[in-house]
């Protein structure tokens, strides 16, 4: 069947419903469903305004995609128990403007980038104070702390050629080194082997240890 369905108060002769021949019905106006109303027999349906051209379609086994109808690529799936952007894991992208994340379950990715002007990932245990933080920052990485939740120091510091603990540091269990470090009486780090080799063969008396 086709042919066209006119308002009976109308007289502008725009039809208000039109079958065509080829299958495609065209409203002139806003369609309304029921609440629960379901569209039974359509795995695939398209969504375009002349230019960009989506699909949206649901299989058998549940799952939900949005594609490029141009060149059939997935824009977003998602599933029971996952949900992925692009053709693969890391090919899309999520843009947050406001709001989080939340994952009760384990995140798994073979890498993280995170580009800013100071790009840093903060540990903020349950929106309270201290709060931890990793920092790329004037050439090195920095591992910083805040007491109060804003104002961060360096605990570690990490750069081309230099490991710095900017506060006291306890090793729970043995600390091996191959090198030395000289300085004065109180900074002074050597190790057993070398303190070893000093006294080795003689007896050496310099004070209280």
């Amino acid at each position: 069947l086709s042919g066209s369905i006119f308002a009976v108060s109308d007289i502008s002769g725009v039809p208000i419903f039109d079958v065509n021949s080829s299958g495609l019905s065209t409203f002139d106006g806003n369609v309304t469903l029921a609440s629960g109303t379901t569209l039974a027999g359509m795995n695939t349906v398209r969504l375009e305004n002349g230019v960009n051209k989506r699909n949206l379609s649901c299989d058998g086994s549940g799952n939900l995609d949005i594609s490029n109808a141009a060149n059939n690529t997935t824009i977003f799936h998602l599933q029971d128990n996952a949900l992925t952007l692009g053709t693969s894991v890391g090919s899309g992208s999520l843009t947050l403007y406001t709001g989080s994340i939340t994952s009760t379950g384990t995140v798994k990715t073979t890498q993280i980038e995170i580009e800013a002007g100071v790009p840093s990932i903060l540990f903020d245990e349950t929106d309270v104070t201290p709060n931890w933080r990793n920092r790329v920052q004037s050439g090195g990485y920095r591992i910083q702390y805040a007491s109060n939740g804003t104002t961060f120091t360096d605990y570690i510091s990490l750069g081309a050629n230099a490991f710095t603990l900017a506060k006291d540091t306890t090793f729970t269990e043995q600390a091996f080194s191959a090198a030395t470090s000289s300085g004065d009486a109180s900074s002074t780090l050597t190790t057993k082997g070398y303190v070893d080799g000093l006294i080795t063969g003689a007896t050496i008396y310099r004070g209280t240890w």
